[in-house]
């Protein structure tokens, strides 16, 4: 067996603490750990990434329906931008052939898939009625998964976020403050 140099510097830098970090820091560009919450219709939509080289399942490890949209790019995090955004109310390919809503309301989370460079938002069984919506690039209605995302399944090259929906808070009236300075 002969052994170059060249090799052995080639395994050397493939172990390193700097391709280490490179590998963190592109995974965390691709998959970044929170997701900035979208505000629309009146609720804040929190999306929180479950684990690495996974898919989102329910209690039962049933997956969810999806549909796919095609051309997310990293980063994902940015505001009002990314798979978050466009779960929720939309993007231009899926508005320019008449999808007039995203269901949010049965949104789960979504897998996103950083070499696909797609995001794969997820809904609750029954969601969608068939595999033909304007709404997305490609659909699979065939999964059964319900409620919210419990747990995940390892699928490389996926990552699974979680969604968590709270009402707005409404901001306080002019002039009210809780600050007090009456003494007790």
């Amino acid at each position: 067996m002969k052994i170059t140099i060249s090799a052995i510097a080639a395994l050397f830098a493939s172990s390193s603490p700097l391709a280490a970090a490179e590998e963190r820091s592109s995974l965390g560009q691709c998959f970044p750990d929170d997701i900035p919450r979208y505000t629309y219709d009146g609720s804040d939509y929190n999306f929180s990434r479950m684990k690495y080289n996974s898919v989102c399942v329910d209690g039962n490890g049933n997956q969810y329906q999806w549909g796919k949209i095609e051309g997310v790019w990293p980063p994902i995090d940015e505001p009002n931008s990314g798979c978050s955004s466009a779960c929720i109310s939309g993007y231009g390919r899926g508005q320019a052939r008449g999808c007039t809503s995203m269901k949010p309301d049965k949104l789960v989370g979504f897998n996103y898939n950083c070499d696909e460079s797609a995001c794969y938002c997820l809904y609750e069984k029954n969601t969608w009625s068939d595999s033909d919506t304007p709404c997305f690039d490609s659909m699979d209605t065939s999964k059964h998964g319900r409620g919210d995302v419990f747990n995940t399944q390892v699928q490389r090259g996926s990552t699974c976020y979680s969604l968590d929906v709270l009402p707005t808070p409404s901001p306080d009236p002019p002039g009210s403050s809780i600050c007090t300075y009456s003494p007790d």
